[in-house]
């Protein structure tokens, strides 16, 4: 059995050559075998974000307040369509947080070209009345590309309104 390796650091598509020695025990020499091959490129979407991290956070933010988080770009700079397969909120306080109504134009079933398409996510912290201090949620995001699911972490201060000033 012969197993080729490609180098990864010739570019994808480039002729890879290697000879192969065999020493022969029946006192005829050496036999040698030349091997070509190629380093195949695999078309896959490949899924970035800005601002970068997956960490994001609001506030403080009076209870009862909808805000909406800073948009997220997602951008596609892999050679195949980026297709969603889900983008869900979960996580501790899951309830406080959406996706922001006319912010958001990355969806299930909508695909984000090659070669740099992008689309946005948007959030929004929606603290219920009544509550204070840290809420925290997870995003979920499930499509074609190599690593999925990503998973964002989305962090509030739901905080309380006294004398006109937050605290």
């Amino acid at each position: 059995t012969v197993t080729f390796s490609p180098d990864t650091t010739i570019a994808a598509g480039a002729l890879q050559t290697a000879t192969l020695t065999i020493p022969s025990n029946g006192g005829s020499g050496v036999g040698q075998l030349n091997l070509n091959g190629t380093r195949a490129v695999v078309a896959a979407p490949a899924l970035t974000l800005s601002p970068a991290g997956g960490n994001y956070s609001i506030g403080p933010t009076p209870a009862g307040t909808p805000i909406n988080f800073a948009p997220i770009t997602v951008t596609n700079g892999g050679t195949l369509a980026l297709n969603f397969t889900s983008i869900t909120i979960g996580g501790a306080n899951a309830g406080d947080f959406t996706r922001a109504t006319g912010g958001t134009n990355c969806a299930v079933g909508t695909a984000v070209g090659n070669g740099g398409g992008t689309c946005t996510l948007q959030f929004t912290f929606s603290p219920p009345a009544g509550t204070t201090g840290t809420r925290t949620a997870t995003v979920e995001i499930a499509s074609n590309a190599p690593g999925s699911p990503l998973t964002l972490n989305l962090t509030g201060t739901a905080s309380v309104v006294e004398g006109g000033s937050i605290v």
